[in-house]
């Protein structure tokens, strides 16, 4: 009687540090790098559709049927670009005094040449200047029709005129309807009045702490 022993052939097994390796490894074809700064996916799909995105596409998108390339999309810091003169940004803080009746004195320029003191008077419907400084911005304007204007002080009688430009600060404003009075005002402690042929164009607040008017161009 003859006993056949059958030798059964162990399984190798391989080693946990050699497995956790080669996952790694398949990780790391299989899983896209990080993007760089200024750096998108493109690939194309089956329908020839262009895609840029910062997401790799899935698995089991149309897009992994194509290649994904990286591509490089230049980054440039913001260009500070300055509102335009006289643009709606503008905003403008105009300094104050006070008459001695408690009247709001703003300083500004006429016509670039010639420099005023100016009550700031919102219920005034016009700039009021008087015929001494109608006559230093514009000897020859005529008397186009006689008007009756209400200000602060009460109404006056007074005639049409233009004046060129009128500037407090920066904010300006072009061709301002103004009327001429024959009333010396200067005796009030101004030169003119600031009325809303003016201040229409801005929104005006005034800072009494910081003894300030803020202009901004509607």
């Amino acid at each position: 009687m003859t006993t056949t022993y059958c030798k059964k052939k162990a399984r190798s097994k391989m080693p946990l540090s050699l497995a956790i390796f080669m996952v790694l490894l398949l990780f790391s074809f299989s899983s896209p790098g990080k993007l760089r700064a200024g750096e998108f996916y493109r690939w194309i799909d089956e329908n020839g559709v262009v895609h840029v995105s910062d997401t790799f596409p899935q698995a089991n998108s149309k897009g992994r049927q194509q290649e994904v390339q990286r591509v490089n999309v230049p980054i440039h810091a913001p260009v500070n670009v300055p509102a335009p003169r006289g643009s709606q940004a503008d905003e403008y803080q105009i300094p104050f005094s006070h008459t001695p009746t408690g009247g709001i004195i703003v300083r500004g320029v006429f016509d670039d040449t010639i420099h005023v003191t100016m009550l700031f008077d919102t219920g005034a419907s016009h700039m009021v200047i008087s015929e001494t400084l109608a006559r230093q911005l514009d000897p020859s304007s005529p008397v186009v029709r006689k008007v009756k204007v209400q200000t602060a002080g009460g109404p006056i009688e007074a005639r049409m005129s233009m004046i060129s430009k009128v500037a407090l600060g920066d904010a300006f404003k072009e061709n301002v309807p103004a009327v001429v009075t024959d009333r010396d005002i200067r005796p009030m402690g101004f030169d003119a009045i600031l009325g809303l042929s003016f201040l229409q164009d801005f929104r005006a607040t005034v800072d009494y702490q910081n003894r300030v008017i803020i202009l901004k161009r509607h």
